[in-house]
């Protein structure tokens, strides 16, 4: 039950949240051990211990839907571009980005407006 001390408060929130359960029943052999394993094997992606176990408050789908996001934001700038007007599309900020991941975005935005640079005629920003 090395789960239940890393991530005991995740736990006892998802329980309540999820299945309407206390971890006190467990405590209390109400609830054997394997049936809180697997309970907790089997928390979705949104709650408290996934997001805690990966490090990361958003699931998969939170991050496809910012990529969907981001995708439309540089579609909207090149279309802007191309009709003779100012763009300076931002990707959508991710939440937990680390330094090397704000980087990479930076300079993935400074060769997309170079490239649009060169496309439209314009001094890149």
């Amino acid at each position: 039950m090395d789960l239940l001390v890393h991530y005991c408060t995740e736990i006892e929130s998802d329980l309540s949240r999820f299945h309407h359960r206390d971890i006190g029943d467990w405590y209390l052999g109400e609830m054997s051990s394997r049936e809180l394993l697997v309970i907790v094997r089997h928390f979705p992606e949104e709650s408290a211990t996934k997001a805690a176990m990966r490090d990361d408050p958003w699931t998969t789908m939170h991050h496809l839907l910012a990529n969907v996001q981001d995708l439309f934001t540089y579609y909207r700038g090149d279309f802007a571009t191309a009709n003779g007007q100012p763009a300076n599309p931002e990707s959508l900020r991710r939440p937990g980005a680390d330094k090397r991941e704000t980087t990479r975005m930076e300079a993935q935005r400074s060769k997309h407006q170079s490239l649009m640079a060169s496309i439209g005629g314009t001094t890149p920003q």
